[in-house]
């Protein structure tokens, strides 16, 4: 199974991907900043790191590309300042949505 994990760098997302890798998913790790996952996605053929924007269609669709379930673990502030979890999240279902992706 092919997975797409948003926030894939906060605390949440990097357990969510190891635990993905460790179960022998393929996984696409989405974030701002991937640069912690390059040198593991350069040794392991299982993950693709994939830096991007969850507000930016094109890059939302690039990490979508051969997935077939897709998890959010997006992060943010939480003084009602940040609109990553709640903008970002509209953004992933409509591109999921553009390429049937139903889980």
């Amino acid at each position: 199974m092919n997975l797409t994990i948003f926030g894939a760098t906060g605390m949440v997302g990097k357990q969510l991907v190891n635990q993905a890798l460790f179960k022998g998913f393929s996984v696409t790790a989405f974030g701002r900043n991937v640069d912690s996952l390059i040198d593991r996605d350069n040794r392991n053929d299982l993950l693709i790191a994939r830096k991007g924007y969850v507000f930016d269609a094109h890059d939302v669709q690039e990490a979508l590309q051969d997935a077939d379930a897709v998890i959010s673990v997006l992060g943010g502030a939480f003084d009602g300042s940040d609109q990553s979890r709640s903008l970002g999240l509209k953004n992933i279902i409509a591109q999921m949505k553009t390429r049937r992706i139903n889980r």
